[in-house]
C-alpha cells in the first residue's frame, strides 16, 4: 500500500483536527453537575453519560449532528475515533 503524498496527508490531518474540535463543541454539560458528559455504551446503544456516575446518573441521547461528525471521522481514519 502506497503512502499518500505529504500534501494529502497534511490535509487529512487538518480535517481530522477540525472535526475533533467540533466534537468538543457538541459535547453537552451534565444538567445536574455541569461536568462534560462522555459517550457511554449500554445494552440499548450509545448515549451521553455523566462522568460523575454513580453519584450522578444523568444521561442524554447522542445528537444526530454528533453521530454524523463521528461517522465522518471514521471514514477519514478508517476506525472509531480514539478520543471517544
Amino acid at each position: 500500500m502506497d503512502k499518500p503524498p505529504p500534501s494529502d496527508a497534511l490535509a487529512l490531518i487538518e480535517r481530522k483536527n477540525e472535526i475533533q474540535g467540533e466534537f468538543w463543541r457538541l459535547r453537552p454539560a451534565c444538567p445536574a453537575c455541569e461536568r462534560a458528559m462522555t459517550v457511554r455504551d449500554g445494552p440499548h446503544g450509545e448515549f451521553w453519560g455523566c462522568p460523575g456516575y454513580p453519584k450522578c446518573k444523568k444521561t442524554e441521547a447522542l445528537s444526530l449532528e454528533f453521530r454524523e461528525k463521528r461517522e465522518e471521522v471514521r471514514k477519514l481514519v478508517g476506525r472509531k475515533p480514539p478520543f471517544f
